[in-house]
């Protein structure tokens, strides 16, 4: 038999191992989260690129679960959302020259669609990291991507 300060003594090691492992298993899946995130964002960004090469301006909107189509050609079969599903869902705004102070485009005038910013909320993010010229729209986003 075992006495009881042994049982406790492997009780409590036990315990102390889980939640080692458990934190650690957290942080693995924010971390996975994280890189699709960046992955979805580079594949919209390729999409849009071939978008804007075909049609010398960018799409006024994005929606998440949608397909990129201009007449026959299909850029992107369905445009990805989130993998954790939360209500802060990527995010697309498209300007005319500069997305931080152009006025919104509507690709019929002359006010085409000439600049894109792709916002997100990455999960183990250290502060805020902006690539090219954009502003984030709000608290709820902190990693912003747009054209090359």
């Amino acid at each position: 038999g075992f006495t009881l300060i042994e049982l406790l003594i492997v009780i409590s090691i036990i315990a102390i191992m889980s939640a080692i492992g458990l934190t650690s298993y957290i942080t693995f899946v924010k971390n996975a989260r994280d890189a699709k995130r960046q992955s979805d964002l580079k594949f919209i960004q390729s999409a849009l690129e071939q978008y804007f090469a075909d049609q010398k301006y960018y799409p006024m909107q994005l929606t998440p679960g949608d397909p990129l189509i201009m007449g026959s050609k299909v850029y992107m079969t369905k445009i990805p959302s989130d993998p954790n599903n939360t209500v802060n869902n990527y995010r697309y705004e498209s300007r005319v020259l500069s997305c931080q102070s152009s006025p919104l485009c509507d690709n019929v005038t002359s006010n085409k669609c000439g600049c894109y910013c792709l916002f997100v909320k990455m999960e183990n993010q250290q502060g805020n990291k902006i690539e090219g010229n954009c502003s984030l729209p709000s608290q709820n986003y902190n990693f912003s991507l747009t054209k090359p």
